[in-house]
């Protein structure tokens, strides 16, 4: 899916935007960091992971990780116990995990497509440096939202 495509697809989720934010792949793709995406994977609360269940066969997904679900064929989702303890930015009206967040993410699991989604991040920070005229440590979520929306 391209960013079009993907956001064409969480429409008809149709899924309460205080309710859920965009992680990994998908959180790259809204911060023009890819160009496609080949699913979807969220953070989602009770109530929005409840409003899934109802209209989809979610069941606890063979990922390694906690509290993790599969959706669809197109969509996984993290079950989190609280969204506003997580930095979320909107980008084109949708809520995306903090792309700090994401790369720090990345970083820690180290996969080989982690790397070169971290590294994608961090040439990304290079460009913003440069932009602002700021060392790394300088940049914020909201410069980063400032130089995609440019």
């Amino acid at each position: 899916m391209n960013k079009r495509e993907f956001e064409e697809y969480l429409d008809k989720l149709d899924l309460d935007k205080n309710e859920y934010c965009i992680i990994s792949g998908g959180s790259l793709l809204m911060h023009n960091l890819k160009e496609e995406t080949d699913d979807v994977d969220l953070y989602v609360t009770q109530k929005q992971f409840n409003n899934l269940s109802k209209k989809f066969n979610v069941h606890r997904s063979n990922k390694p990780y906690p509290n993790h679900y599969t959706v669809n064929e197109n969509t996984e989702a993290v079950l989190i116990d609280n969204i506003e303890n997580e930095k979320i930015y909107y980008i084109d009206g949708y809520p995306c995990r903090s792309i700090m967040d994401d790369y720090h993410w990345y970083k820690k699991n180290a996969r080989p497509k982690d790397m070169i989604s971290s590294n994608k991040i961090e040439k990304m920070f290079e460009e913003i440096s440069k932009k602002y005229n700021c060392s790394k440590e300088e940049i914020t979520e909201e410069k980063i939202c400032k130089y995609i929306n440019e």
